[in-house]
């Protein structure tokens, strides 16, 4: 009987001393920087609604994949429920500049020359609310390591000259939207967005942690559309212009600095 409370208080005192060095519950702030590809996939074209018109009528989809660099923090707070396992909740934001390359005008209209060429360069501000699971493999008094996975919900703001003014490829959206698709104010740079969070981290020394992120959203920004029949400048069977363009952050990936209060 003795021998058995003796291994009890043993074990609690192994448990007790485990999680007195264990990763502690508690408020952080963090900054990171890394790398963000962005998306960007327009469509126009003329067509003829009720058939009958004369004219050389096309339709055009242009694609691109590039992107630049990333850098945000976050501020929240973290939970542990066993040194094995706990949950965060924080906010982020984050910015990331981007450049889609040269892009050349092959149609011409009022305002625009054809083979004119324009660069298409911007940023995203991204910002919102996240659950992440946490798990350690390790943990000891001197490191705690594991890795994450959570979700976030909130928006994106897409800014730049490029982007929400009189650089959109193909057709200068702006200047050709007001005399074609009288469209100027369907202009959105900014919608929802929901994204997955997961990665690697290490907490060193209770006070400071390093972690691998990777970051992915799952919804396209539809920046401008447009269409000349709606907007009343072409009716009947004059052929009618349409145009439509998306815009994501397809990932991020980047390396964060942790602080815990």
């Amino acid at each position: 009987m003795k021998n058995m409370q003796r291994i009890l208080i043993s074990v609690l005192l192994a448990s007790l001393a485990q999680n007195a060095l264990a990763e502690k519950s508690g408020w952080f702030l963090g900054f990171d920087i890394g790398y963000g590809g962005v998306a960007y996939h327009q469509r126009e074209g003329e067509d003829c609604p009720q058939g009958g018109c004369v004219g050389t009528l096309y339709e055009e989809e242009l694609k691109r994949n590039r992107g630049g660099v990333n850098y945000g923090f976050v501020a929240g707070y973290k939970q542990f429920f066993t040194p094995y396992i706990g949950l965060r909740y924080y906010i982020n934001a984050s910015n990331t500049h981007f450049s889609l390359g040269e892009f050349k005008y092959k149609y011409p209209s009022a305002v625009i020359e054809s083979n004119t060429s324009v660069e298409l360069a911007g940023g995203n501000i991204n910002y919102g609310v996240n659950v992440d699971f946490l798990g350690n493999f390790i943990a000891n008094e001197k490191i705690d390591f594991g890795g994450f996975l959570g979700v976030g919900l909130g928006g994106n703001y897409w800014w730049g000259k490029s982007v929400g003014t009189s650089s959109l490829p193909i057709n200068s959206f702006e200047k050709y939207s007001q005399t074609v698709l009288g469209c100027y104010s369907c202009m959105q740079l900014s919608g929802f967005d929901v994204w997955l969070n997961v990665g690697l981290r290490t907490n060193i020394a209770q006070k400071h942690g390093v972690e691998l992120v990777c970051r992915v959203p799952f919804l396209q920004t539809n920046i401008y559309s447009g269409d000349s029949h709606k907007a009343g400048h072409t009716t009947g069977a004059a052929p009618r212009h349409w145009s439509e363009g998306n815009i994501q952050q397809i990932y991020s990936i980047a390396a964060r600095y942790i602080y815990n209060f």
